[in-house]
């Protein structure tokens, strides 16, 4: 190469290299500009999916208590825990079992007295909703949605880890997602006589959850607050805290 040439191309590089640092910079920042735009749009949209589904779980919440409301306040309860009309009962259960039916979510409804006594139970059933005889029922002072519930004041509403029902000690089988919901409940003198207690189905919650997320098609999945899977990437991997098994989470 001459030296006429190599003078050129330095000429010519002196000329362009800036051009294309320039160029190269342009280029880079407009796709930074593009990929935080597109990250925000992400972001935003994966956030109002996610509210959408949180919503969807509050509104099952305020609905369950506005009914636990209604059984806590309902006029034959009242009159048979004032021990005024024990006449009132066999009404009492009917109105009980045709709730369960129509409702469709509680797999049962108790009144449980101060002693942690059940006194009423109505199981769904699987839409056949029956009473529990008296002696199948159960005294429930050792578990911790009595204590915490019978504790609350007038109007107040216990509301249960999110988990899977026991009966008789033992994990019910197939698994039962289950959350409770409950109030204690007062004569007329104000004197508090135990607690009413619904046991609602919590395949439905996730249900809705999952058809909020899917349907903006996103995966649903949940933890609770210690991390364990509620609805996961495994089937395998849901409710590990229920099999003592902490691995099962994230």
């Amino acid at each position: 190469m001459t030296k006429h040439n190599q003078q050129f191309i330095r000429r010519l590089l002196a000329l362009f290299f800036p051009i294309a640092i320039l160029l190269v910079a342009s280029t880079v920042y407009l796709y930074q500009k593009s990929y935080e735009t597109d990250k925000f749009k992400l972001m935003s949209s994966e956030m109002y999916k996610l509210s959408n589904g949180n919503n969807s779980i509050g509104h099952q919440i305020r609905m369950v208590s506005d009914d636990v409301h209604y059984l806590a306040t309902q006029e034959g309860l009242i009159e048979l825990i004032s021990q005024e009309g024990e006449q009132k009962y066999n009404h009492l259960v009917k109105t009980w079992m045709s709730l369960s039916k129509i409702k469709g979510i509680y797999d049962q409804i108790r009144w449980v007295d101060l002693t942690g006594m059940e006194q009423l139970r109505v199981n769904y059933n699987n839409g056949k909703p029956y009473r529990v005889s008296s002696e199948k029922l159960q005294n429930k002072s050792s578990r911790s949605y009595f204590k915490d519930s019978i504790k609350l004041p007038q109007g107040s509403f216990f509301v249960s880890p999110f988990d899977l029902n026991i009966e008789n000690g033992q994990i019910e089988n197939p698994q039962k997602p289950m959350i409770r919901i409950g109030s204690p409940i007062f004569d007329r003198q104000g004197n508090k006589q135990g607690i009413v207690l619904v046991n609602y189905l919590g395949k439905r919650l996730l249900g809705l959850y999952g058809k909020e997320i899917v349907e903006a098609n996103s995966r649903a999945w949940l933890v609770n607050s210690q991390g364990y899977w509620l609805k996961g990437p495994k089937k395998e991997l849901e409710w590990g805290f229920m099999y003592k098994n902490p691995k099962a989470s994230m």
